[in-house]
């Protein structure tokens, strides 16, 4: 390892987060970290702010490659179905609330790509990651495995019905009925 690196290695130095984290549902695991959207609307949340270098091995000089053994495991990542995130009173306001708690959000439908593309685009959504084409719900969400980026120790799907709860089966990912995550969270549903 070079000097630079070991400086910055030295340099950073990452705290836990304690105590409990306002806006967490009732039925979570505890404390994740907060994280806010940057004026570019990049999600930074502390484990950016205090991301410690990945060890690299002797063998892989360089960058350490997408897949690397992390340096801290995410708590909680959490997917809405397209049909659960168009039914919020107000889907900003959701986001916000949920990325107190969770690490990373994404969306996933049994709609094409550029479905969910535009109504992330007409709603000013900076998600973190979708089903695109040529991937189902289900696939999606089980790429999401253990060498992922997004992948958390918690991996919950908002959906509204059991053939959305078949995805989450499907991809050993946890269901969460729209409704349920809308009472325990405190989150306002539109009228239909």
């Amino acid at each position: 390892m070079g000097e630079a690196a070991r400086e910055h290695g030295d340099a950073a130095g990452a705290t836990e987060p304690g105590g409990a984290q306002p806006g967490t549902p009732s039925g979570g695991d505890g404390a994740t970290p907060s994280a806010s959207r940057t004026a570019e609307g990049h999600s930074r949340g502390e484990e950016w702010e205090n991301a410690q270098p990945v060890e690299q091995s002797e063998s892989t000089p360089g960058a350490a490659s997408h897949g690397s053994a992390p340096t801290r495991t995410a708590d909680m990542t959490m997917a809405f179905s397209y049909r659960a995130i168009r039914r919020f009173e107000n889907v900003h306001a959701v986001l916000a609330d949920a990325e107190n708690w969770t690490d990373y959000l994404g969306i996933v439908g049994d709609v094409d790509a550029t479905v969910i593309n535009k109504y992330q685009r007409d709603n000013v959504l900076d998600l973190d990651f979708f089903n695109g084409s040529g991937t189902g719900p289900a696939e999606r969400l089980a790429a999401v495995g253990p060498n992922s980026m997004f992948h958390a120790e918690r991996m919950v799907l908002v959906g509204v019905d059991e053939r959305e709860q078949a995805w989450a089966e499907e991809a050993d990912w946890e269901f969460m009925p729209l409704e349920t995550a809308a009472e325990e969270a405190d989150w306002a549903l539109a009228e239909n």
